[in-house]
């Protein structure tokens, strides 16, 4: 109940930004045209529901040899293209990637059609998804995690699409039977949906090479300076040593490498010390560390640059 209140709150708050973004692509003309089909006089208000049923698309569908399948659902999503060498173009993303519990995947790769279109096409059939083909709904302001979206092509130019951000268009069981049959396929061509099973790197951690060198950043005006040297670590606060010491990398996190007594939590890094003059490191992009402070239980942040020695 309050995960779909706190939703809600979200959606209040999108329309507040849509009732904004309508202004700006109402001037600009031409964007707000392609946005919106080319009619920026009816640009959808927050709340408004939109309800088309597309002209054209049967709930029988004859043929069987389905050439493109693409599925957006609320938690993850999933596509394939049959190539012109019979080869399968498959994509697959999911799972949270902030929590770093391996749950996220990013997979994108070719592989043989070993009769997955065929299971694939019964399970279309199994689960009635043709049904309601061509209906679609938006509701202006919505979060994700409502609705979903089927789309399907097939060798006879026939094709199922059929979309809701509301509500789901296919079944829990459907769904369900979705991911499943596409995690096995990954599983066949030696993938998963798991992190350290996915084609992409999803984090773009800091390596032993990356830290080499000396950064500096400025915390609440105190100059903060580290230094790593391999796997040591110096780290100044206002030109007094705090830290001096080897490190390791866990999550993406950089932490001393001395184990805490008792973990303070579930997650991998907790389980190690904090430095003393910060609490962590962590890469933020190609050329900034972001260093995590926390202190008489509040948290703070800053950044730190590399510092080429004169």
């Amino acid at each position: 109940m309050m995960d779909r209140m706190l939703k809600w709150n979200i959606a209040l708050a999108l329309c507040a930004a849509l009732a904004i973004s309508s202004v700006g692509l109402a001037a600009e003309g031409e964007g707000a045209m392609n946005v919106y089909g080319g009619d920026t006089q009816n640009i959808p208000v927050c709340g408004g529901r939109t309800e088309e049923q597309l002209p054209g698309y049967r709930d029988e569908i004859q043929s069987q040899e389905i050439t493109a399948f693409r599925f957006d659902g609320a938690s993850f999503h999933v596509s394939c293209v049959l190539q012109a060498d019979g080869k399968l173009h498959v994509t697959s993303r999911g799972g949270d990637v902030y929590a770093r519990n391996n749950s996220a995947f990013k997979l994108d790769y070719v592989t043989q059609d070993d009769g997955f279109l065929s299971a694939l096409n019964d399970m279309i059939l199994h689960h009635h998804m043709a049904l309601h083909n061509g209906h679609t709904v938006y509701v202006a302001g919505l979060p994700e995690g409502y609705g979903d979206t089927l789309s399907v092509t097939y060798a006879s130019g026939e094709k199922i699409f059929k979309s809701s951000n509301q509500t789901p268009t296919v079944s829990d069981a459907a769904s369900q039977g979705i991911y499943n049959i596409f995690r096995s396929l990954a599983q066949r061509s030696g993938y998963d949906f798991t992190t350290d099973k996915s084609t992409t790197q999803l984090y773009d951690d800091a390596d032993v090479a990356f830290l080499q060198g000396k950064w500096k950043g400025e915390h609440f005006g105190r100059e903060v300076m580290a230094v790593f040297t391999g796997r040591h670590v110096q780290i100044w606060r206002d030109g007094e040593l705090t830290d001096d010491t080897d490190y390791v990398i866990v999550n993406g996190r950089v932490k001393p490498d001395k184990l805490r007594e008792k973990p303070l939590g579930d997650s991998p890094e907790s389980a190690y010390e904090d430095f003393v003059g910060v609490t962590s490191i962590q890469k933020s992009n190609s050329f900034t560390l972001s260093v995590y402070v926390y202190r008489n239980k509040s948290s703070s942040n800053f950044n730190m640059l590399r510092v080429e020695d004169k």
